[in-house]
C-alpha cells in the first residue's frame, strides 16, 4: 500500500511524468494546437498537412493522438468540430472533419538546482480553467479525493527539544506558505488567461458584424490583439505566411483604420 508522507494539509504534486508532456513533446503537435487556437473554422487534415508540409498519413497520426485515440492516456486536447466540404485549394471536394481544441489547460514548470516545481491544470473547455483541481496523475483515485483533507503529521513543537529539528521545522513552515502562495498565483493566473481567451472570443464575435472586413484580415486583427505589438514577422510565423504577403495585409488595416504602427 502506498504511504505519502506530508506534514499538513497542501498536497503539492511534482508530476513530470504527466502525460501532457508526452503529447506535447512533439513540435508537429503543438503547432497544430497553435493553429487549431488561432482559426480553427478552416482547420481539417488535407489543409493543416499542406501548411505544415507533412504527409496526410502524418497529419492524422497527429491528429489521433491529440484527440486522445492514439495517446495510451485517454487525455483529448482535441475534438470534432463538424465537417466541411471546402478542400485547401477552395474548391468542392469530398467531405472533410474539422477540428477545434476541446480542453484548456494549464502547465508550470521550474527547474532549479534544489527543486523541481511542477503543476498541470486541465479541464474541459467548458468549464472554469481557474477553479480546476489539480491532475493527480500518478496518484490512486482514493487518494487524490484526501488532498482537502488534514494531514497533520508535524510533531508538536513543543516536543521537539534537539535545536536541528526545530530548526528543521520552522524552515519547513515557511516553505509551506511560498507553496501555498505559488499555487494562489498560478490559479490567478490561470483565470486571467482564461479572462483573455473571453475577450478574444469577443473580438471574433465583433469583427464578424463587419461585412466588409474580410476573413483574412479579421483573422490578422485578432491575433495582433492576441499577441501585442506584433512585427511583421511575429505574425508570418504564426499563420505560415510569407512576410510580404502579411505586409501587405497589415498595410491594408493601417489604412482602413484598424491598426496603428508604432516606431521602434
Amino acid at each position: 500500500m502506498l504511504k505519502n508522507y506530508i506534514h499538513n494539509h497542501l498536497l503539492f504534486p511534482c508530476h513530470l511524468n504527466h502525460p501532457i508532456y508526452e503529447i506535447l513533446s512533439s513540435s508537429t503537435r503543438r503547432e497544430i494546437l497553435r493553429m487549431l487556437a488561432y482559426d480553427n473554422s478552416n482547420a481539417y487534415g488535407r489543409r493543416l498537412s499542406k501548411i505544415l508540409n507533412i504527409s496526410n498519413t502524418a497529419i492524422h497520426r497527429h491528429l489521433r493522438i491529440l484527440q486522445g485515440l492514439d495517446n495510451g492516456h485517454e487525455l483529448p486536447l482535441i475534438r470534432e468540430k463538424g465537417k466541411t466540404k471546402e478542400s485547401y485549394s477552395g474548391k468542392k471536394g469530398g467531405e472533410a472533419t474539422l477540428f477545434e481544441i476541446g480542453k484548456k489547460l494549464g502547465m508550470f514548470v521550474g527547474i532549479f538546482p534544489d527543486l523541481i516545481h511542477s503543476h498541470v491544470f486541465i479541464t474541459d473547455a467548458e468549464d472554469n480553467l481557474s477553479t480546476a483541481e489539480l491532475s493527480q496523475l500518478g496518484i490512486s483515485e482514493d487518494f487524490s479525493k484526501t488532498k482537502k483533507e488534514p494531514h497533520v503529521l508535524v510533531p508538536d513543537e513543543q516536543q521537539i527539544i534537539d535545536p536541528v529539528k526545530k530548526k528543521y521545522l520552522e524552515l519547513y513552515e515557511n516553505l509551506q506558505k511560498i507553496n501555498e502562495e505559488l499555487i494562489e498565483l498560478e490559479r490567478k493566473m490561470l483565470g486571467l488567461l482564461e479572462e483573455k481567451n473571453d475577450l478574444l472570443r469577443e473580438i471574433e464575435a465583433t469583427l464578424k458584424t463587419d461585412a466588409n472586413l474580410e476573413r483574412e484580415k479579421r483573422l490578422f486583427l485578432r491575433l495582433v490583439a492576441c499577441l501585442g505589438c506584433s512585427s511583421d514577422r511575429d505574425l508570418s510565423y504564426a499563420f505560415h505566411i510569407e512576410e510580404p504577403i502579411v505586409s501587405k495585409v497589415l498595410e491594408d488595416l493601417v489604412e482602413q483604420g484598424w491598426l496603428a504602427t508604432k516606431e521602434e
